[in-house]
Formats: C-alpha cells, structure tokens, sequence
C-alpha cells in the first residue's frame, strides 16, 4: 500500500492551523453563553472540583477540564469547561485535516472532509458544550493518525496502544472499531512479540487515570468497588436490547440509519462516502477495511442501543464517513464539479446546522436554574427533580457556593419522603408526585409536598366514554397568577396513552389558559378500578381582568380526537373562578 501526501500551496501542518484557527473561531462564537443542563451541567461541575461523573467516570477528561479551568482566567466556570469541548473539537478537526492529507488525500479534498465534519448537526453541538463526545473524536482521530503513520514507518507500535487505550478507556464505544484498527494495523506488517507486549503495557498504562476514581470517589462509596463498575462499564448495558432492535426488524434500520446517521452529512454525502470507499478498497484495502468496518459496527451498535441522545454515539462513523467522502471526491472525473459539490454540500450543513446551535446554546437553562434557586425554599430542605434540572442547582451549589444547606435528589423513594415529613424536614418537588396521596403547594415552579392527605372537597361520578372516571376534583374558589387543581380518577378498562386537558375559559367562552399533558403516570399504566391522583398548575396571563372563568377538563389521543363524554359533549365543567 502506497501513500502520497499530495503538495499544494500550503503544507499540511500551515493548512491544519488555519482549520483549527477557524473552527475554533465558529465554535467558540456559537458556544453555549454559561451554564446548560443534565451532563452538560455535570461535565461543568465534576472537573473543576475534582468530583467523579456518571459512568464511566470519564477521569482523563476530568483531570484535563479542572486544569483547563484553572489556566483559563475568562468567564463563568462553566463557560470555560463549554470552551474545552470548543478547543479539542478545533483540535479534532485540525488533526482529521492532517490524517486525511498524510493518507493520500489533496488538500482540497481533505478540507472539504474536515468541513463537512465540523459543519455536521452532532459534531457542531458536541463542540459548543461541555460533553465528553468531542474529546472522544480527539482520541479516535489521533489514533487513526498513528495508525497511518505505523504504515509509513513514521512512529513505533507502542505508541498505538497507548493512544488505543487512551481512547478506549475515555469512552467504551470504541471497543466497536478497536477490532478494524487492529486488522488495519496488520494487514502488511506483522508486529513482533516485542512489540505487542509494549503496545499493550502503553495501554494499560493509559488506564491509569482511573485511579481517579477510587482518590475521588464520595466517602459514602467504596472507590474500588466503584472503581470495577466504572471499568466493566455495567451502568451502560441498561439500554443494551439486541432482542428489543430484532423485533422492530427494519424499523429500527430505518430510525438510525435513515432518521440519524443519514443526515448528519447528507444523503449525497453518504453516496460519495460509497464511492470513496470502493476507491480505498481497490487502492487502499486496509484504509478501506478500518473506515468501513467502524462505521458498520458503530451502526451495529447504535441499532441495539436504545437511548435518547443515539446520534453523539455515531460520532466516530461520522469520523469515517467524512474521511471517505473525501476519497469519493478525490475519485470523481470533473474535479471542478467535485469543488462545487464539496462547497454546496458545506454550505448546506451550515445553513441547516446553525439555527438549531442558535436555538440550543442560550442562557435560558442558567436563568431557569437561578430562579429555581433563588425561591423561598425552607432550609436544609430535600428537593426531588429530574436530572437534566437538578444537575444545574447541583452545579450552583457547588461551584458557586448557593444554597450549600439544601439536598438535591434526582428520585426518591415514597417511604423516605413520608419518614422525612415526619421528621419536620420540607420537601420540594418539580413535579407533584400524586402517587403519595399527600396535599401539594405550589412555591414558585416548586410542589411543596405536606404531611396532610390529599382531600378532593367535590365527589363526583362522571364516566368517559372509554371507561375514564372522575371520581373528585379539588378547585379553589379564587386564584391570581396560578390555578392548582387536584383532580380524582379511576378507569374500568385498559387504557392507552391519552392527553389530559384543563382549559379557562373566559365569560364569552374564549379560551384564555390551558395545560395539556400525559397524567403522571400515564394513563397507560393505570390499574383497572383504582384511584388515581392527578395534581396540576395552570398558569395564568397577567393581562387577564379580574371576574369569573369557568374551567373545563377534557381528553384526546394521541391523534388529537377528543374522546366524547356524551354524544353532545366532550368536556366537563369542573366549576368557575373568580380572580383577583
């Protein structure tokens, strides 16, 4: 296998300064203004103060965030560990411009690789918050370098072990093109003994960071323990369903490789990729077999592994799928077609990719947090919420010192929080938890929960047409900024998801507020012929005038059509309002 590193006006180091100069420039414009939510809020508290994430612990990434933020004397914490992923994204795309020059790549081709990758909706993201992923992209086309430069005779193979574990032990995902590289690796040149048992001293050597864990890990843990978990990776194997993506057969193809993965560089972007691919196949085959095969078992995994967030975990498809969409350009017979192709490709991932970074990276989740925090909140009080919202108050507790009396949780178990209450201690709640059957109190966009059982002052029998019983409902008499309404159910046969709706109506019968959602829990879930507690606030319009509102109650599927209460009617008149 021959390798030409084709020569233009700049050398490869000149033109992989200029890409990381200027990706760091767009990333850095775009990043997320302070402090985000869920691991983007964890990933910008546990570096700085040296504290232990979720698995699998991340520790490198760790380690280099809290020195990151103590070299950066600029801005918020947070904006600082947001800035790190913007760094080594920049500093991914310089060394992806590299690889693909130093594996044969023109320079023009090559860039037009590098900025379709930096352009991409996941790539673009990852690069503007604080999350693991873009060191992740590091690690892997660092890798990818060393591998061409084993070929070329360039470096010594302990050097690939070290960066093959340094890339394994950050995130377990890679262990899905370990087996490629390590074939690619191979395919002309045989290591000796020697060698191995180098390369895989250097990559247990990269694991030592994981020491981390067990210097950091909370007194209430035992860090060894903690330690094997981390490295076995157990948490993750939760979402790992191989039977769950056979039974949805073609389906789940169609979600991840045509709903995902596809659009991440365009259809036509996956096209040339093929086109690409076949050229590396007749010229390069071991380049061919390592970009092929990762990308096939990055997509083998993604089809098996169900989480919310699946596209960040194809980052390093999208890696090969770019680097051989340079090849495909490269292998075009009308190389000015295939500037323009690269160019209009570009320009299209920019104009798509922008406005979702505009509209994600705002200051909204730190406001939210601060004014969560900034409540009338009891001392030394439990608050229960989810996890993307608590790892913000988390952060501010932590980092900036707010509120270091209160305990945040991301769940609770019902017998703590009745041993709690009655202990006197308050507790806090984003959402009501209806299931405890204890009276809620709306603080701010807090339930405080009361050691008092919930009580529905009005007993009723009205009966849905699919089986759906009111059987009481508490509302208050008068409201000003917020209506809380408690309401009774129960249903005679088995239900499927449905939306619950409040609506206000004014005395010409206009609608003036409303909230619409799925009953916690949903009424899927509900058991036939028991009581189900169902606790909502609506929030109401300043402009409105005082006077009376009447409020209706009401339900629809999930295809909008109201389910009928009557033949004549599909709501029911819970009562009327007077506000102040």
């Amino acid at each position: 296998m021959q390798f030409v590193i084709q020569q233009s006006k700049l050398n490869v180091k000149t033109s992989s300064l200029f890409v990381f100069g200027l990706a760091l420039l767009l990333y850095t414009i775009t990043l997320l203004p302070g402090l985000g939510g869920g691991d983007t809020a964890e990933f910008q508290r546990v570096g700085p103060t040296l504290e232990v994430a979720h698995s699998t612990g991340y520790p490198l990434y760790s380690i280099l965030t809290w020195l990151w933020s103590k070299l950066i004397p600029l801005g918020s914490i947070a904006w600082r560990v947001n800035l790190f992923s913007a760094f080594v994204a920049a500093l991914s795309l310089s060394s992806f411009n590299q690889l693909a020059q130093t594996s044969g790549l023109a320079q023009r081709w090559a860039l037009a690789g590098t900025a379709m990758l930096g352009l991409s909706s996941s790539f673009w993201q990852q690069a503007t918050q604080a999350e693991i992923y873009a060191f992740a992209v590091l690690l892997q086309v660092s890798t990818l370098g060393l591998i061409v430069a084993w070929w070329q005779q360039r470096i010594p193979f302990w050097l690939l072990g070290l960066a093959a574990g340094l890339m394994l032990g950050h995130h377990r995902s890679s262990v899905f093109i370990l087996p490629w590289m390590l074939i690619a690796c191979c395919w002309q040149q045989r290591p000796s003994v020697r060698q191995w048992l180098l390369a895989v001293g250097a990559g247990c050597l990269s694991f030592l960071p994981y020491l981390y864990i067990v210097w950091r890990a909370p007194a209430w843990q035992n860090g060894w323990a903690l330690l094997t978990d981390y490295l076995l990776g157990s948490a993750g194997g939760a979402w790992f369903d191989p039977q769950r993506a056979l039974d949805q057969g073609w389906q789940r193809l169609f979600e991840v490789q045509i709903q995902l993965f596809g659009p991440q560089l365009t259809w036509l972007g996956l096209g040339l990729a093929g086109i690409g691919w076949w050229q590396c196949w007749q010229k390069q085959r071991p380049l061919a077999i390592m970009l092929g095969g990762s990308y096939c078992s990055i997509l083998g995994f993604c089809l098996v592994y169900f989480v919310d967030d699946l596209a960040v975990f194809g980052l390093g498809a999208y890696v090969a799928q770019a680097l051989l969409i340079g090849f495909g350009l490269a292998a075009l017979p009308w190389p000015r077609w295939g500037l323009g192709l690269a160019c209009g490709i570009s320009l299209w991932l920019a104009w798509q990719t922008w406005p979702q970074i505009h509209q994600s990276n705002t200051a909204q989740p730190e406001q939210l947090a601060r004014q969560r925090l900034a409540e009338p909140l009891a001392a030394n009080s439990l608050v229960i919420g989810d996890g993307w919202s608590i790892e913000s108050l988390r952060y501010l507790q932590t980092v900036e010192q707010l509120r270091p009396d209160l305990e945040f949780s991301f769940q609770a178990e019902q017998q703590r929080i009745r041993d709690q209450l009655a202990q006197g201690r308050q507790i806090y709640a984003l959402q009501a938890i209806p299931e405890l059957g204890l009276q809620h109190r709306k603080v701010g966009d807090w339930w405080q929960i009361e050691n008092i059982p919930q009580q529905f002052k009005q007993q009723v029998a009205i009966v849905w047409q699919n089986g759906i019983q009111l059987t009481g409902f508490d509302l208050p008499a008068q409201a000003q900024d917020q209506l809380l309404i408690g309401l009774r159910w129960q249903t005679s046969q088995q239900l499927p998801s449905l939306i619950r709706f409040i609506h206000v109506l004014d005395q010409t019968g206009q609608l003036v507020a409303q909230t619409d959602s799925p009953t916690n829990p949903s009424s899927e879930f509900w058991p036939l012929a028991q009581a189900q507690t169902d606790l909502l606030a609506v929030n109401l319009p300043q402009y409105l005038p005082a006077g009376n509102y009447s409020v209706i109650v009401g339900w629809y599927d999930l295809g909008g059509q109201r389910i009928a209460l009557t033949p004549q009617q599909n709501t029911y008149l819970l009562g009327m309002v007077m506000l102040d």
